[in-house]
């Protein structure tokens, strides 16, 4: 018993510590390093860039992908990579290139420029100019859209309000309350929104808005696209959460992450065996333990543990996941461990809002959780049994 009590109290409070730490003070000083980071417009760096900065301004070169974290992010040269921002403002400035995918979370977006690989974007206001350029697909959630600009394939959407102008060379997908045709609205494709009103149709003396093909309302919103638009912000928050988490993981413990990516690939089904022994023992454990006085700390440290390590899980199996992504794409996961991490949650994020799939999904992440940490548990957490 006295084993066990100095085991608990040395490793498990000591972590639960360590975490509450990294939540309260070193994700913010982390997050929010510096006050200004700049890539000079003759500055060229190579190799992934990642930057934690209250304003960032990238006027030169990157050779590689690129994750910036801050207030204000402000693009105006050239990324020969993947561009991951989270920050209050983003401005892409026209003449600046981003030749690989654009991920981007924001309270307010403006973008010009060009973008050669898909777009995904999540925030409040969303904005394009006339000289803006997407040559894959467009993909948008926020409160209000004003689209303008140039766009070679397919754009989906989901916004309160959207207002279209500029050229489009294929479909359009949108779910909105208001949707607004400007008199520079091209579209060669089909137009389908899901909406409770007829768009509005502007015109000019010289131009009106022009659908070539169909022009519909599909009404009611498919089941799936209505469960995943609720609390849609909600959902963007904690992808957030998870990221901040998992990239701060990756940069001070990343022998730690890869020793449970590797645990769980090596042995995916033994994890998944000792997880469902863990589920099954963890509500016996606790009720032993509330039955003294003595043991109430520890069952509020063990149900502590367990809610942090659930949260957690999340995290875990998202980073196993987005390394198969990244095999598929004939890539080195060992080389892209942050993209890895970014596919593999947002691919979770977006199965959990299935029905029936999602909350079976969540057990077994749970389960995979629990399980990888006895299966990796001495590289994990260096403990000696």
């Amino acid at each position: 018993m006295k084993k066990t009590l100095n085991f608990i109290y040395s490793k498990w409070y000591v972590l639960a510590g360590l975490v509450l730490l990294l939540l309260c003070f070193l994700v913010p000083k982390l997050v929010l390093a510096q006050d200004q980071t700049t890539v000079a417009k003759d500055e060229t760096r190579t190799g992934i860039q990642i930057i934690t900065a209250n304003q960032a301004n990238i006027a030169g070169t990157i050779n590689g992908d690129t994750f910036i974290i801050g207030q204000g992010a402000v693009i105006s040269g050239k990324i020969q990579g993947n561009l991951f921002v989270i920050a209050s403002t983003i401005n892409i400035s026209e003449g600046a290139q981003i030749n690989g995918s654009l991920f981007a979370v924001a309270q307010k977006m403006n973008l010009n420029g060009k973008v050669s690989g898909t777009t995904y974007l999540a925030g409040s206001e969303i904005d394009t100019s006339s000289t803006f350029i997407a040559n894959q697909e467009f993909n948008f959630a926020a409160k209000s859209v004003s689209l303008d600009g140039n766009f070679k394939k397919t754009v989906n959407g989901s916004a309160q309000q959207i207002d279209l102008s500029g050229n489009y060379d294929a479909d359009l997908l949108l779910k909105t309350t208001y949707l607004t045709y400007e008199p520079t609205l091209f579209v060669k494709g089909n137009v389908k929104y899901y909406a409770p009103y007829i768009a509005l149709i502007k015109t000019s003396d010289t131009n009106s808005p022009t659908v070539t093909k169909d022009d519909f309302n599909k009404t009611p919103l498919p089941t799936f696209w209505q469960n995943f638009s609720q609390n849609l912000a909600t959902k963007l928050l904690g992808l957030v959460y998870l990221l901040i988490i998992g990239f701060l993981w990756i940069w001070l413990w990343r022998d730690k992450y890869e020793t449970v990516v590797e645990s769980l690939k090596e042995h995916l089904w033994p994890a998944f065996g000792f997880g469902i022994i863990v589920w099954l023992l963890l509500p016996v454990a606790f009720l032993l333990l509330t039955i003294t006085i003595i043991g109430i700390p520890l069952a509020l440290i063990l149900l502590g543990f367990v809610i942090f390590w659930t949260y957690l899980s999340t995290v875990l199996i998202g980073g196993f996941l987005g390394n198969f992504i990244i095999l598929l794409l004939n890539r080195n996961e060992t080389k892209y461990p942050y993209l890895a991490l970014f596919l593999g949650i947002l691919v979770l994020i977006v199965l959990y809002a299935v029905p029936v799939i999602g909350p079976i999904l969540k057990i077994i992440t749970a389960i995979l959780a629990f399980g990888v940490l006895v299966i990796g548990r001495k590289k994990i957490l260096n403990l000696k049994f």
